[in-house]
């Protein structure tokens, strides 16, 4: 029991062309329906325990950080509080670790093919649990969300009360953040208000997995946590439901071009059916966010463009098919909203001239939106090689490589074209800010930027390994090369490592902090009154303040609370 695995119970080759996928039913697999029927059910078992796992892991990892009681205005509180989630993670770590090693020694047919699944869904949510659980500790002790009623926030909550009012929404905005605000309103029986916090802690859980998820449309298990996570994990922000569908909506691209690239093979049934999945999809991320389809909508005009075989009449006509009821299927899903933005009816303008916008606008590896962190110094820095730093340095090089290693493949080509879409929209709308007085959100492109070089670095990781695995495998072992369940969990301990440091890095910036840094945040939500007018537990009113206003109900003219050092609550 204790020895390595036999070569017929080892784990199987992970490589970078085994996504998961459900072959197209043909006419003779439909005529053996019960074999058919088991087969389609084998299929759905491991899909389902996958998804299961990555989306469970979270919510318990935040089920054991409601014990976690420090104060997250205090400097050693909020030390304590990320110590907490570390030392949790770090449990869970070690279970998912022997749970792998024990399942990976077990010779029931079909339990190994499951280990790199499961392993690898529970790791990414283990790392969404760390993110949602650094948001209960940032938000302990009050009601409100990040920012509280105040900023982007309370437009978010207004909207959601409008929804639940029965008024309409303004057509400038995707409307899906606030229908789901307002549904949890109505779940949990808070006001807007207090759900904006739900609905924070909820976008955290799920932000990880949902990377995982979307990328396992292409890859396999292990590529996928480590390409599609890892470069998924710096997007994360205060409000990550936006920065959510970028991370989605790139595999769901990749995997629509590989569909359409195969739909000379496939029947016209399937390419309506396949299109209108599509269509829906990505209609339902555009409904959530679309500010992510305006930059990339040159890059994927493009890649459909080139992977199309337009020499082939058969060829076009397929491709004609899945475009069109895609595109069909899409506009019916967001006319709505799109009709105003295709005719410049949106009112929508950005004129917030922040701190980045006054720097070079073409560093884009490191963006703290418009809260500066408080030893700002020179921005950016000041990098080694023409101004240029190391890491962003090593980013062209990766994606030069990935250029290189895996030209022609449907994500090099996705990405690539992307990463230049957001580019040239990039500086097309930030040439014109002098003469309109407006950024329009061009900054955001940072994140596309940022995430779609760490995606071609990660892919000449991948295209590079599987080079030289082939290479070992045909003139040194003349065998293929397998990762047994010991081997599996090296290379994720070293991910845990990892992916817990990005996490806490990313989490303390979030605490409490008056500094007008990204922790300003925590800290309106920790120092605003609630409805009732009482302070959050871990504030007090002004010194100064009359007392009648410690018995009134809030208006937007009361000054804001202040932390407070005695441990005992003031209306006590």
């Amino acid at each position: 029991m204790g020895g390595p695995l036999s070569r017929s119970h080892r784990l199987p080759v992970i490589d970078d062309t085994v996504p998961v996928t459900v072959p197209v039913v043909t006419s003779s697999a439909v005529t053996s329906s019960p074999a058919s029927g088991r087969s389609r059910m084998q299929l759905s078992v491991p899909v389902v325990a996958e998804i299961g796992v990555a989306l469970s892991t979270p919510v318990l990892f935040v089920f054991t950080c409601r014990s976690i009681d420090v104060n997250p205005l205090d400097p050693i509180g909020k030390v304590s509080g990320l110590a907490a989630l570390q030392f949790r993670f770090a449990g869970f770590a070690v279970v998912l670790l022997v749970a792998l090693v024990v399942a990976a020694r077990s010779r029931r047919p079909g339990v190994a093919a499951l280990v790199p699944r499961l392993a690898c869904g529970g790791v990414a949510g283990l790392v969404s649990g760390l993110l949602a659980g650094g948001v209960v500790v940032a938000l302990h002790g009050t009601s409100w969300g990040f920012l509280a009623d105040r900023g982007d926030a309370g437009q978010f909550i207004k909207w959601a009360q409008d929804v639940l009012d029965g008024h309409s929404l303004p057509r400038n905005y995707p409307p899906l953040q606030a229908y789901t605000i307002a549904g949890i309103s109505q779940l949990t029986g808070q006001p807007p208000g207090y759900a904006m916090k739900t609905f924070e802690i909820a976008g955290a859980a799920i932000f990880c997995p949902c990377a995982y998820l979307s990328w396992r449309l292409v890859l396999t298990p292990l590529w996928a946590l480590l390409i599609g996570v890892t470069a998924a994990l710096p997007m994360y922000d205060s409000r990550p439901v936006a920065d959510l569908v970028l991370v989605v909506l790139v595999p769901v691209l990749i995997k629509f071009v590989e569909v359409l690239r195969g739909a000379p093979d496939r029947s016209t049934r399937s390419l309506v059916l396949a299109g209108v999945g599509f269509g829906l999809g990505i209609g339902f991320l555009f409904e959530v966010y679309y500010g992510w389809y305006v930059w990339s909508a040159p890059g994927v005009v493009l890649a459909c463009a080139f992977v199309v075989p337009w020499g082939r009449p058969a060829a076009r006509r397929a491709a004609a098919v899945l475009l069109g009821s895609t595109a069909a299927t899409f506009c019916a899903v967001t006319a709505y909203n799109l009709l105003p933005l295709l005719t410049g009816d949106s009112k929508v303008k950005d004129t917030y001239f922040y701190f980045d916008i006054y720097t070079q606008p073409a560093y884009f590896t490191h963006w703290f939106g418009d809260r500066p962190p408080t030893t700002l110094g020179m921005w950016p820095q000041v990098g080694d090689l023409g101004g240029v730093d190391l890491f962003t340095i090593l980013l062209f090089v990766g994606f030069a490589a990935a250029l290189a290693l895996g030209r022609g493949r449907s994500p090099i080509v996705v990405v690539s074209l992307l990463v230049g879409s957001a580019w040239l929209v990039r500086f097309y709308i930030a040439q014109q800010m002098f003469h309109t007085q407006s950024v329009q959100f061009y900054p955001r492109t940072n994140y596309q930027l940022l995430y779609g070089m760490l995606l071609m670095t990660g892919f000449a990781l991948m295209y590079g390994a599987r080079h030289v695995r082939t290479a070992l495998a045909g003139r040194m072992y003349r065998r293929d090369v397998a990762f047994n369940g010991p081997a599996l969990a090296s290379v994720l301990t070293g991910t845990m490592f990892l992916f817990a440091s990005i996490g806490g890095a990313t989490m303390a910036t979030f605490m409490p902090k008056n500094d007008k840094s990204a922790g300003t945040l925590a800290y309106a939500a920790q120092t605003i009154r609630k409805l009732d007018g009482r302070c959050p537990y871990f504030a007090v009113p002004p010194a100064n303040e009359p007392l009648v206003l410690r018995v009134k109900v809030r208006t937007d003219h009361d000054p804001s609370c202040v932390p407070r050092n005695d441990p005992t609550p003031w209306w006590k």
